[in-house]
């Protein structure tokens, strides 16, 4: 069993089908961050923090050069919601061994960014950002996180969260 981090040593990200092995400088998956509100009901001592479901998701990425596939995803009106994976190796540095990341992504890229292009030649780096509507977190092939807000899923740790909601809405 190792004691030491298992570290992220390589990557793969694929957009809408297509891979960008060797391509990728970096992606950062989604912040994960509970919407709630403060609530102080009458003779009460004092707040209490009330959930109310979840912050927007957002998936950032970072790839070298101008990327076509990529820049004609921006922008798009009919079918905008394009399936991103990012596929990870990550490797314990005391025992060597590797498990399997995965995050799969449903969502639409809201922006497109070059980096500064300078005489005499620059890298060119193209960045992407996602407004995620699905994610979905794999590691070492066990469900971590399944989070559909359209479709009323949030499963952690591969548990239902909302069975419950579903069923009261009918669903």
């Amino acid at each position: 069993m190792s004691q030491l981090p298992e570290f992220v040593k390589q990557a793969n990200l694929i957009v809408d089908g297509f891979g960008k092995l060797g391509k990728m400088e970096n992606a950062q998956l989604p912040k994960m961050v509970e919407k709630s509100e403060d609530w102080r009901g009458g003779g009460m001592l004092g707040d209490v923090e009330i959930e109310l479901g979840f912050e927007k998701m957002e998936f950032a990425f970072k790839v070298g050069g101008v990327d076509s596939q990529i820049v004609k995803l921006w922008g798009l009106k009919k079918n905008a919601i394009k399936p991103f994976q990012l596929l990870g190796n990550a490797v314990a540095e005391d025992t060597g061994e590797a498990k399997g990341v995965a995050a799969y992504i449903r969502g639409r890229l809201k922006e497109v960014e070059f980096d500064e292009w300078k005489a005499g030649g620059s890298l060119g780096m193209l960045s992407g950002t996602v407004a995620i509507n699905y994610y979905r977190l794999i590691i070492n092939k066990e469900e971590m996180i399944e989070y559909d807000p359209v479709n009323i899923v949030l499963k952690i740790g591969g548990e239902d969260q909302v069975a419950d909601m579903r069923a009261n809405l009918g669903f």
